[in-house]
């Protein structure tokens, strides 16, 4: 699970916590329950801050949230990819796609110098690795960009190999962390046909 220091502290908390009660009001539906959880999950936030979170807008015992959380953290637990769209167009109303966009401070301290003939990046990954510096030249810095360059090189049918040598480059997160991210795109992590068509675009990938 993230941990994005933006969101684990208390501003971080009071903000999801807004976000939420301008949509919910004071209890989230059983039916939006695992959505909001994988949403998130997505958005960074920590098991300590969604378990917080879910505490007030549920009855569920802090126990049971826990086993539930780390369910549908580890795939245990499977959500149909509708409902969370569904969900998550409610979220986008007061504010999630802001939060989404926002850049990550951990992830951007751990990117530097960031090199087109980084020879660490294997001769058959150079064009995709040169066109992503073009668009991100300091790195991936937000959830978003990072879930979206996902789900287009996973598009290009790249293995996941090759999409967390391609990424780590790109980001403060380890290489497992990436690989398990690969593995949860279109069910935690969704990234838009029309965000992807604009990167695609943007590299230059037909």
């Amino acid at each position: 699970m993230s941990t994005n220091e933006n969101l684990d502290g208390p501003d971080g908390l009071q903000r999801l916590h807004k976000m939420l009660t301008d949509t919910y009001g004071l209890e989230i539906p059983s039916d939006d329950y695992y959505a909001v959880v994988i949403l998130l999950d997505a958005l960074g936030a920590s098991l300590r801050g969604i378990v917080e979170l879910m505490g007030r807008f549920t009855r569920i015992s802090r126990g049971q949230l826990i086993n539930d959380i780390n369910g549908l953290v580890g795939g245990e637990i499977a959500v149909a990819e509708t409902e969370v769209s569904r969900v998550k167009h409610l979220l986008v109303v007061h504010g999630y796609d802001e939060i989404l966009s926002e850049a990550s401070p951990k992830w951007i301290s751990g990117v530097t110098d960031l090199d087109p003939l980084d020879q660490s990046i294997p001769t058959e990954l150079r064009r995709y690795w040169t066109s992503l510096l073009q668009v991100f030249p300091k790195g991936l810095q937000t959830p978003k960009d990072y879930v979206t360059v996902l789900a287009v090189l996973r598009d290009e049918q790249l293995s996941s190999t090759e999409i967390e040598v391609l990424v780590s480059a790109l980001i403060n997160r380890p290489r497992e962390l990436i690989a398990r991210d690969v593995d949860r795109l279109g069910s935690m992590l969704i990234a838009t046909e029309e965000d992807k068509v604009i990167l695609k675009r943007q590299l230059a990938i037909e």
